[in-house]
């Protein structure tokens, strides 16, 4: 298995140091990406092009906003055998987690800025 972790909006690939540490000490392949950023299509896609230029079967590892991206980026793909989500946002790849998240309002929501383009 190769293990792709993927961090959160506030995160750079660093986070997963030591759990890359400990998987690879462990002689599973691991990759920590850092995402662009720019958009939940982007960040998937930016996943999925990184899966096709590596060796699967993959796991998919995602924290906060990470869990979005993978479960866009598993869409379809044969190779991705488990999801894991770590304090992450668990929705349907078609899902916009902005609108779901405004059916279900809370004060933590009430200091983001949403943009024009629901990001």
């Amino acid at each position: 298995m190769h293990y792709i972790c993927v961090h959160g909006v506030c995160h750079g690939g660093w986070c997963w140091d030591d759990i890359r540490n400990a998987l690879s000490a462990q002689g599973h392949k691991v990759t920590t990406p850092d995402l662009p950023l720019t958009s939940l299509a982007d960040d998937a896609a930016h996943i999925m092009k990184l899966m096709d230029d590596l060796e699967g079967p993959f796991v998919l590892v995602g924290h906060s906003y990470g869990g979005a991206v993978i479960s866009a980026a598993a869409v379809d793909r044969k190779d991705v055998h488990h999801l894991f989500y770590v304090a992450a946002i668990m929705i349907e790849a078609t899902d916009n987690f902005m609108e779901l998240a405004q059916n279900a309002p809370t004060p933590l929501l009430e200091p983001l800025l949403v943009t024009e383009d629901n990001f």
